[in-house]
């Protein structure tokens, strides 16, 4: 009769023998993950401190006047607000064409071709304004960012902004036309906060 309630226990024991080591095994798991994690961070935060912190040293950049750097970064933002407009415009034109399209037609099947054709467009349009960013204007708006982050005082509203903001990151991370915008604007008010 005893025997049974021996074996239960024995069943017991073992499972929660499994579940300790299923824990223990777990925990291992996760302080490899927050070891992995922390030196990520560690890396992000080296990385960070080398293209923020530390500008390019004897770059065309370093040899302007504040007023010469200020021009050309804003020729830069005049450059990319010109490409930005002109994917809104393409994209608006194709915007127009699938409402034509969707009110124009009753069969079902053209209404679902005709928004595959306008998301096709607009991810193409889209694609494209990322390849022109990495093609023609990131590593100047970086070395510039970095340039003008370098002559900003400390403590200034525009630094403090800056660093404390996502949109620093967005020079090297830009994946789609909203952090494109972003970059434009923030090169700009940088532009504009150096000192006369």
């Amino acid at each position: 009769m005893y025997a049974p309630l021996r074996d239960t226990a024995t069943i017991q024991n073992e499972r929660l023998n499994e579940k300790d080591n299923e824990l223990k095994f777990l925990q291992r798991q996760l302080e490899q993950k927050k070891s992995k994690l922390e030196t990520t961070e560690k890396e992000l935060n080296r990385f960070r401190n080398m293209v923020l912190l530390n500008p390019e040293k004897n770059t065309f950049y370093t040899q302007m006047t504040h007023e010469e750097l200020r021009i050309r970064a804003l020729n830069l933002v005049l450059k990319m607000r010109e490409s930005s407009m002109l994917t809104k415009k393409k994209e608006r034109e194709a915007s127009t064409n699938y409402n034509k399209a969707m009110t124009k037609e009753d069969d079902y099947q053209k209404k679902v071709d005709a928004l595959g054709k306008y998301m096709s467009i607009s991810q193409k349009l889209a694609d494209d304004l990322m390849a022109e960013y990495k093609r023609k204007y990131q590593s100047e708006a970086i070395l510039m960012r970095n340039e003008i982050f370098s002559r900003l005082p400390e403590n200034t509203e525009e630094k403090n902004r800056t660093v404390l903001g996502a949109s620093i990151e967005y020079y090297e991370l830009i994946i789609n036309t909203f952090m494109f915008e972003a970059v434009a604007d923030n090169l700009a008010r940088l532009a504009m906060s150096l000192p006369q």
